[in-house]
């Protein structure tokens, strides 16, 4: 085993018997899993914000029907030309064979009246375009009324925003304002770990400081002085993570049993279904960044909690 490898053993052997041996450690413990189940909170946020995104701006969504006797390179012309400009946000193409399974799976009652009359599909191939702004809208309705796609699309559909579409605009508006809201605070949330570290070595300064001069004076290196306290603060973090993760875990399932918003038939019943299908994908990579960033945030406390001490 090499000298550095020796040397952060001992380091976290010794950090883990620090930490639980520090007068009111768990009130330590408590005081930054309530910060981390606030930072939990933060990117359930930025989740909430993601699936709010997703749910409005598939209810923005402007479809246009290709016209039967479109030429397919005239259709892939008018496709890459819309998705080229400034104003969309999304654009998807939509086979007339996929909008009727959706309708068979969302009307059931409508497709077994087509059956009945032996009515075959009636969608057209269309275009779905989601547009960025409530103030794109006439850009996009002159775009599409073009006369160079008058043979591809029928663009007479189109007609000035309503107060439905003007809403949604307003909504997709807040929601970006949430994010940027909810990004600073998770800031302040990661600066307030650091510092709680800080502050915790700080407050035990004259011990660290002996501890410190005394390893200075056997000629002990940089790295095997610090170890301990980053072990220590890395193993703090880690069982935070840890206890506001089951914590989140718990809230979470019964969040639908507090509020009626949220229950079938709510208003936000939509929502809280995009939220959890980003959950199982997200989750996974939180808790890996978290635990990743532990330690990062551990040598950042203990240069700071440390720096009159060295």
């Amino acid at each position: 085993m090499s000298n550095a490898s020796r040397i952060i053993r001992r380091g976290i052997e010794r950090g883990v018997q620090n930490l639980f041996q520090r007068p009111q450690w768990h009130l330590l413990i408590g005081a930054m899993c309530g910060i981390y189940i606030l930072a939990q909170f933060c990117v359930l946020g930025l989740l909430g914000t993601k699936a709010a995104d997703i749910l409005l701006t598939t209810k923005s969504q402007v479809r246009i029907e290709i016209l039967d006797g479109a030429s397919p390179n005239a259709f892939q012309e008018f496709f890459i030309a819309l998705g080229q400009q400034p104003f969309v946000r999304t654009i998807q193409y939509i086979p007339q064979e996929k909008l009727f399974e959706r309708a068979r799976q969302e009307s059931p009652d409508l497709v077994a009246f087509l059956d009945q009359y032996q009515i075959e599909n009636p969608y057209k191939d269309t275009v779905s375009v989601s547009i960025k702004r409530i103030e794109d809208y006439d850009r996009f309705a002159d775009f599409t009324k073009d006369a160079k796609w008058q043979a591809v699309i029928d663009p007479t559909f189109l007609s000035s925003m309503t107060q439905q579409q003007s809403h949604v605009f307003t909504l997709l508006d807040a929601a970006n304002g949430v994010t940027t809201g909810v990004t600073i605070l998770l800031a302040i949330t990661i600066c307030s770990l650091v510092l709680l570290g800080a502050g915790m070595l700080t407050l035990a300064s004259d011990t660290n400081r002996d501890e410190v001069l005394v390893q200075k004076i056997a000629g002990a290196s940089r790295l095997s002085i610090l170890a301990p306290y980053i072990a220590e603060q890395t193993a703090l973090h880690w069982i935070c993570i840890g206890l506001s993760g089951v914590a989140l875990s718990i809230l979470l399932p019964i969040a639908p049993e507090l509020s009626t918003a949220l229950q079938p038939g709510g208003i936000g019943y939509g929502f809280l279904q995009e939220l959890q299908l980003l959950l199982p994908n997200a989750a996974p990579l939180v808790l890996l960044t978290e635990v990743i960033a532990a330690p990062v945030l551990a040598w950042m406390s203990v240069c700071i909690g440390l720096r009159n001490t060295e």
